[in-house]
């Protein structure tokens, strides 16, 4: 219980009312909080590398999952940065540029999701299309807005990103671009 006394209790709706319920074995095996953790904060922006490190097949008009990345011991983590009220310089933006193994832009429905350790439990925190994701490479204010959701992935737990293409292809880790803001409590 202790790991969730740090971030910051058992959460609330839900999964905290029946963490309460059970004594806490729901709360404990979830492993998403909708309370905001305590700790310190790193901002971190993740690449393509921190996600997925080789190419990834992908059926089409399905969800594809093409990367994870895995919460560490006694931390907390989501998406975005910042809140939409702060100057624009410091509330994330993510950039998602997918190539296929032609060197083609490999579009479709991109989602970034939160998901616990087991896989049983995920939680959307945003879908977009990647020609929106891709606007401009070189010029951030041109990227979409992603600020800190409003849940958490807790230890052992993941940020997902999942794709689903109009038709089927291979996505080339290479040449694929992706800056994605997470915040990190620890």
């Amino acid at each position: 219980m202790g790991i969730f006394n740090q971030f910051g209790g058992l959460g609330t709706g839900i999964s905290g009312a029946l963490g309460r319920l059970t004594g806490g074995v729901f709360a404990a095996t979830a492993g998403i909080s909708t309370t905001k953790p305590k700790g310190a904060v790193f901002k971190k922006t993740l690449e393509h590398g921190d996600f997925k490190t080789a190419d990834v097949a992908c059926t089409a008009n399905v969800w594809n999952e093409i990367g994870s990345y895995t919460v560490g011991a006694q931390q907390a983590a989501t998406f975005g940065q910042g809140t939409l009220g702060m100057p624009s310089e410091q509330v994330g933006r993510v950039f998602f540029d997918i190539e296929d193994t032609s060197g083609n832009d490999y579009d479709g429905l991109v989602r970034f999701a939160i998901q616990n350790a087991q896989g049983t439990q995920e939680v959307v925190i945003m879908e977009e299309r990647t020609e929106v994701l891709s606007e401009n490479p070189t010029d951030m204010t041109k990227w979409k807005v992603l600020p800190e959701a409003n849940v958490w992935a807790l230890e052992d737990s993941k940020l997902v990103i999942k794709f689903k293409p109009s038709s089927a292809s291979t996505i080339d880790y290479g040449e694929t671009t992706l800056h994605c803001p997470i915040t990190i409590y620890q």
